[in-house]
């Protein structure tokens, strides 16, 4: 599993991810405090190269430090995801 590019992100971000061979994949994202944030699937994927697109606005998540958690039968593999927050600056006229 690659990391997810762009990282740090502000909207939107993208897994990829290749099998050699068929498997049960599971997708998850954690918080820093290890809970269970979203559960993107559990299901028999073919060998193959796969993309998981990750939408901040659409799971309603908040600016900070996420886990991005991969697994199959035989491993498991983690990246951090940071999403950044959107500053609005203002002008002010004297």
């Amino acid at each position: 599993m690659k990391q997810n590019f762009p990282n740090p992100f502000f909207d939107e971000t993208i897994f990829n991810f290749k099998l050699k061979r068929s498997s049960e994949v599971t997708a998850k994202l954690f918080d820093v405090y290890g809970n269970e944030i979203i559960f993107f699937y559990k299901e028999l994927k073919k060998e193959g190269n796969y993309i998981i697109p990750l939408n901040a606005e659409k799971y309603n998540l908040k600016a900070g430090v996420y886990y991005f958690s991969l697994e199959n039968s035989k491993e498991r593999k983690i990246k951090k995801v940071v999403l950044l927050g959107i500053v609005l600056l203002g002008i002010i006229n004297d």
